[in-house]
């Protein structure tokens, strides 16, 4: 647990500003929360309110920008840490149960690789899920969805393939693979 002492003083150029004069408080950020106690809110000035407003919107910024990099990780094809999934339970349930099932189609994908008993049966398999990739997007495209749910659609299908993909990749680097 951190806290940061924040003193209003410094935020002025006189010393004695009578808006800021007894306006020190400690703001509490544990697991990224910014908060300060219901008696300290009730103490700030109008102006303290309005820097504490925009505290919490900061902190709700960089929480959309860490999902957004996490999303855009599992969209490069990316796997997330322990770590990153448990912040992503918390904070993006939805998000987390689509990277979740990801995951899985991964782990199911890598059996079928090791299955594989040539090189060649490894291709097909890697063609025959591309195809189910291409054939779920034309279907969506065909679709009568508004757009907005054709590019999520779209987008959980890319997940899936770039994941599906970099499996791929990893086996075929692989000695069990060269040994075909």
């Amino acid at each position: 647990m951190s806290f940061i002492n924040v003193n209003f003083q410094s935020f002025t150029s006189r010393p004695h500003n009578p808006y800021i004069k007894n306006a020190k408080f400690q703001v509490n950020i544990n697991q990224n929360k910014v908060s300060i106690t219901k008696k300290e809110k009730e103490e700030l000035t109008p102006e303290e309110r309005e820097i504490q407003q925009m505290r919490e919107d900061l902190l709700q910024m960089r929480k959309a920008d860490k999902v957004g990099a996490l999303d855009s990780k599992a969209k490069a094809g990316g796997e997330l840490t322990d770590e990153e999934l448990e912040y992503l339970k918390k904070e993006n349930p939805e998000l987390y149960r689509e990277i979740m099932e990801i995951k899985r189609e991964r782990e199911a994908y890598k059996k079928q690789l090791q299955q594989c008993r040539t090189k060649e049966d490894v291709e097909k398999l890697k063609n025959y899920k591309m195809q189910q990739f291409a054939s779920q997007v034309a279907h969506v495209n065909q679709s009568n969805f508004a757009q907005d749910q054709k590019r999520e659609a779209v987008e959980k299908i890319q997940k899936r393939m770039m994941g599906v993909l970099e499996e791929h990749n990893k086996f075929t680097k692989s000695q069990e693979y060269q040994d075909k």
